[in-house]
């Protein structure tokens, strides 16, 4: 859940820096419709699936249990 706090940091600073910009490149009509706020749902569950992906490959590619 570390990893979703990380990237919600990340959309939020996104959307201070560049106001709308989720709304203009994210293609929201081929989504759920869901949103959190600004983000959608499915970046967030990604975030989440990625977290997890990620966590075993670095533990594989630096041989750490």
């Amino acid at each position: 859940m570390q990893r979703l706090g990380c990237y919600i940091v990340f959309l939020v600073g996104l959307e201070v820096i560049a106001p709308g910009y989720i709304d203009r490149v994210w293609n929201l009509q081929a989504l759920s419709g869901i949103t959190l706020g600004f983000m959608p749902l499915e970046e967030l569950l990604f975030a989440i699936g990625f977290g997890m992906y990620w966590s075993g490959v670095y533990e594989h590619f630096t041989w750490r249990h």
